[in-house]
């Protein structure tokens, strides 16, 4: 058993799933989980994580709110209290929170730090929308970056600029960047999604599987697991209509060599003005979806599995397959105590579409979703929510190298000389279950710097306000929905898809005239 602040569980995913260590532990004892343990079912509607296929590069400057030279614009007298809204809110981060970081800061400077904890995606964007409509945003949250992108687009985001070249020099260079226009930021990035394919080690060489390269790879090794004798599932897709589902649906799309979205002059030499168009081609996200649709008759009800409960039911034992991010379902079971899972997970690069010829190099993943901390421009002592993360990641190297030991399968750190670092490897976490490290360490070594980036088309999402824009809806997951419940025919669930996409740009556009 990992000791408390290894609880990498995820406690707040959503409404309707509060996963503590003691839960956890509970329903793995309920359930009698061992080895190739039965399954259970879960509903919720999705969480963490986000798209696959880029997240930083430079924008127009549209965002920001301050003077641009990186320190806000600061003329607020020091001190005071200020609002602190994050989604990394486990048990174990709780403490370190509330325990330890809180303490230390107000302790050396004159302010005051007020910790709330919030859901992922598809849950805390309500929140922050009444607290900013309110007039009081909080001076920090925490999400991926198009979750606040139209708030960045309407100039409530300050530039964190000086803090990431701060934490740069204390930690090492970034490993992908969010949105960003030279060294103007508008999100302090803490850690990297990277999409990887995970899969039970125990039940593949129990039946002789491969690793999949390919989508039929996939779908093979699915339909073996699933008419075996073994009590597990083939598959876990997502078809919930937010959160997982919209990601995986993109991360199999660019693994075809395809994306939403893309520059009609891709040369142009500010892609922040450059003009994009919907790449929306109907033969391959038809195929994509008829692939969905296929591969949800190994899967548990594709309804209830999002962000949350794609993490509940692989500790439970529920399916053998999914697509997720770095190894967190992995440590989230470690952090549970559910050895028989923990221990024979193994991470892959995602497969890709090999009917058609696609290589990785074809592929359109670019960088991998950066997720951090935002700084409000109106908020109430903002300067304290800088102090507080030049104090958690730039001031003492040690200190944030430890900002990702309470969850260090979820991200992969950001910044370069971490996960190298002999306080990494230290992690107890690592100590006690050493093929997780191995996990991280080959998506450090191997899945992001061989399967991301390879493709010389920019990414409309890493270099343009209107993708920004456009990631932020859920139509992806939405399509997957109706075809696995039957509502739509691949074909017609692409042309609910295609008028979607083409309804967000113009609304995009619009916006930003």
């Amino acid at each position: 058993m990992v000791d408390n602040q290894q609880d990498v569980v995820p406690d707040d995913i959503d409404d309707e799933w509060s996963l503590s260590r003691r839960r956890a532990l509970a329903t793995a004892a309920a359930l009698g989980v061992s080895g190739l343990a039965g399954c259970t079912g879960g509903n919720d509607d999705g969480g963490g994580g986000g798209d696959n296929d880029g997240d930083g590069g430079g924008d127009d400057g549209g965002g920001g709110g301050d003077d641009g030279d990186g320190d806000g614009g600061d003329t607020e007298a020091p001190g005071g209290e200020f609002l602190f809204l994050t989604d990394y809110n486990n048990e174990a981060w709780q403490a370190k929170w509330e325990d330890n970081l809180v303490p230390a800061f107000e302790d050396q400077s004159n302010y005051e730090v007020r910790m709330e904890y919030s859901g992922f995606s598809g849950s805390q964007e309500n929140r922050l929308a009444n607290l900013v409509q309110s007039g009081d945003p909080p001076a920090l949250q925490s999400s991926t970056f198009e979750q606040v992108g139209d708030l960045w687009a309407s100039g409530q985001l300050s530039n964190v600029g000086d803090v990431v070249a701060a934490a740069e020099e204390t930690s090492g260079e970034l490993i992908g960047r969010p949105y960003h226009e030279g060294e103007d930021y508008w999100e302090f990035p803490h850690g990297a999604y990277v999409g990887t394919f995970m899969y039970r080690t125990d039940v593949y060489d129990e039946l002789g599987l491969e690793v999949p390269t390919s989508f039929q790879g996939v779908l093979e090794n699915a339909r073996i697991i699933d008419e075996s004798d073994l009590d597990i599932r083939g598959y876990g897709l997502a078809g919930s209509k937010v959160g997982k589902a919209h990601d995986e649906f993109q991360t199999y799309l660019a693994n075809m060599g395809v994306s939403e979205l893309r520059f009609v002059n891709p040369d142009a030499e500010n892609l922040a003005e450059a003009e994009v168009e919907v790449w929306f081609p109907e033969e391959e996200i038809v195929t994509l979806l008829e692939f969905q649709k296929e591969l949800s008759q190994y899967s548990p009800d594709p309804t209830g599995i999002g962000w949350g409960s794609s993490i509940r039911n692989y500790i439970g034992g529920q399916f053998a397959q999914q697509y997720h991010l770095n190894s967190w379902p992995a440590g989230a079971a470690a952090g549970a105590g559910v050895d028989a899972i923990a221990e024979n997970t193994a991470v892959a690069p995602m497969p890709l579409w090999e009917e058609g010829g696609i290589t990785k190099e074809d592929s359109m993943l670019s960088n991998p979703t950066m997720d951090g901390h935002h700084l409000f421009e109106e908020a109430t002592a903002r300067e304290g929510g800088r102090r507080f993360l030049e104090f958690l990641y730039a001031d003492d190297q040690e200190r944030g190298a430890r900002m990702y030991e309470t969850e260090p399968t979820r991200f992969l750190p950001a910044y370069g000389d971490i996960i190298t670092s002999e306080t990494f490897e230290s992690y107890q976490l690592f100590q006690d279950y050493p093929n997780l490290l191995e996990n991280l360490q080959q998506v450090s070594n191997e899945i992001l710097p061989e399967y991301y980036g390879n493709s010389d088309m920019p990414g409309v999402l890493a270099n343009s306000p209107i993708g920004v824009y456009y990631y932020r809806f859920f139509h992806q997951a939405e399509m997957v929905n109706q075809v696995v419940t039957d509502t739509a025919t691949p074909q017609e669930a692409y042309e609910f898809g295609l008028n979607r996409a083409e309804e967000i740009v113009a609304e995009a556009r619009d916006q930003m005239r």
